[in-house]
């Protein structure tokens, strides 16, 4: 067995996202997304809607190109699920966030 496919203690199946920690994602930055800087909430009405999803900040299930690239690196909280590990992002920059993970791939 190779280095990068020694079983990583860190990744774990993934947990569901409630509403409660799903909005305190969002407070965590302030309610805009880190990356690119809009906001991840609209008014419609008397409703808002949502414009952000949470994203891993260690992947979940990481490519062995990510595997090797982030190897040696903090990894924040006990595992890939824990609350340190996620961030609230607009769903454009968790769609090129995803796209640069899959072109790591080629």
């Amino acid at each position: 067995m190779g280095e990068a496919e020694k079983v990583d203690p860190y990744l774990v199946d993934r947990i569901p996202i409630t509403k409660n920690m799903d909005h305190a994602y969002l407070l965590e930055v302030g309610g805009l997304c880190p990356e690119c800087g809009k906001n991840l909430l609209v008014a419609k009405g008397n409703s808002r809607s949502k414009l952000y999803q949470i994203a891993h900040i260690y992947p979940n299930s990481p490519l062995r190109a990510e595997i090797i690239e982030l190897d040696g690196l903090e990894r924040l909280g006990t595992n890939c699920e824990d609350f340190k590990n996620k961030i609230a992002l607009c769903k454009d920059c968790h769609v090129i966030m995803t796209i640069t993970k899959q072109n790591m791939s080629i």
